[in-house]
């Protein structure tokens, strides 16, 4: 049976709300600030680094390797003094790290991953080693310990997964999966608790089974192995026997 590698990208497209046009500039001191198209001053030239753009009302502001957030009329909302990598905000929500580095290809790794809303309040503590959207809603987010993940293509294996609410940050699903795929196949999602990660082959072993798009489970992990649902049924196989069920896991004779 098809057993994914779950395969998600950190990095989001960045919606730049405002047509406006921004310039940087550079005090005789060389830290940096943002100008609007008039010459207007708007954020002031304090920082080693500033985004010469507005995405979701926020520019990122670099001192050291510490960002933080100044919206559109120059208010340093959150400061540049906790976290080492901000995300841009994506349905009110954003990613944040403390603890780790640039890498030279510009990736990050290392460190702990959490989320902030638009307040810069923290929704998610960061404790975990990856953390990044699960649903189209992008009101969900996966979470990981344990994991590795690739530098280059934001690919994560291994460790135990979980899902967490965005809003709310309360845990949808612990952190005791083995896999929790990032495909969706009719509405449903393939499980893994108990089995081990093996490079070549995946995830082996455990048990697998199906949740939806709310981190609900529909259908319990019990199977030994098992596939995509295609046009209403899947293939599983259990002690030794490999047959069709339907979306209520029931068995299609």
């Amino acid at each position: 049976m098809k057993k994914a590698f779950l395969s998600a990208c950190f990095c989001l497209t960045c919606f730049v709300l405002s047509a406006q046009q921004y310039e940087l500039f550079t005090a005789a001191d060389g830290k940096q600030g943002l100008r609007d198209e008039n010459g207007k001053t708007i954020i002031q030239a304090r920082y080693n680094s500033v985004d010469s753009f507005f995405s979701g009302g926020y520019a990122r502001v670099w001192r050291g390797t510490k960002v933080g957030l100044v919206d559109q009329t120059g208010k340093e909302v959150l400061a540049p003094d906790i976290y080492n990598h901000i995300s841009y905000f994506v349905n009110g929500t954003s990613f944040v790290n403390i603890g780790g580095r640039k890498n030279e290809d510009g990736s990050f790794s290392g460190g702990k991953y959490g989320a902030i809303n638009k307040a810069g309040r923290q929704i998610i503590t960061p404790a975990y080693d990856y953390i990044d959207y699960f649903n189209d809603a992008f009101d969900i987010a996966l979470v990981n310990n344990g994991c590795t993940t690739e530098p280059l293509s934001g690919d994560m294996y291994g460790g135990k997964c979980g899902l967490i609410d965005l809003k709310t940050g309360r845990l949808i699903l612990p952190l005791q999966y083995s896999f929790i795929d990032a495909e969706m196949a009719e509405g449903l999602y393939l499980v893994n608790i108990g089995g081990e990660y093996a490079e070549e082959e995946g995830v082996t072993g455990g048990k697998w089974g199906y949740i939806n798009a709310r981190g609900k489970i529909i259908i319990p992990p019990q199977f030994d192995s098992a596939d995509y649902f295609e046009n209403g049924r899947a293939g599983v196989s259990k002690n030794g026997r490999s047959f069709y069920i339907d979306k209520t896991g029931k068995e299609i004779k």
